[in-house]
């Protein structure tokens, strides 16, 4: 999935959702145009609420955290 546009990704998410949620959950893909490699964040949300963020520049600060603790 990963050199695949965004958009037909999405349409293959949205057609896993049953009918009762369709409408009522979203996914989203954000770019940051000056953050290093254009790094961004992926949310999905249910009734316009964030319910799960995959933000990449806080998940490589946590993992370089635990790089270094070791």
């Amino acid at each position: 999935m990963r050199n695949q546009q965004w958009s037909k990704v999405k349409k293959k998410l949205e057609g896993f959702i049953c009918d009762s949620l369709k409408n009522r959950v979203q996914f989203t893909v954000t770019n940051y145009r000056k953050a290093h490699y254009r790094l961004g964040r992926a949310f999905i949300t249910f009734d316009k609420k964030e319910v799960l963020n995959m933000c990449i520049i806080t998940s490589d600060i946590a993992i370089n955290k635990t790089n270094w603790r070791r």
